[in-house]
């Protein structure tokens, strides 16, 4: 038989540049904002866009590079 899908998918990709501090590091700044982009609870940003229905899955994740993190 012939496969048909079901759903349309898109995806948009967003990347924001971080500064490396490294006299910071102990503090997770990079990680805590992931986390604060990643959280799909109560009034988060996730929460925000998916009663508009503009999104049905938000990731946010941490790149590290040599002078500086892209989250």
């Amino acid at each position: 038989g012939k496969l048909q899908s079901i759903k349309d998918k898109s995806a948009v990709t967003f990347y924001w540049p971080v500064d490396f501090l490294p006299n910071y590091y102990q503090f997770h700044v990079s990680d805590y904002i992931s986390h604060v982009l990643g959280h799909e609870g109560t009034n988060s940003l996730f929460s925000y866009l998916k009663r508009r229905s503009y999104v049905s899955a938000i990731i946010s994740n941490i790149q590290q590079l040599k002078t500086q993190s892209v989250i």
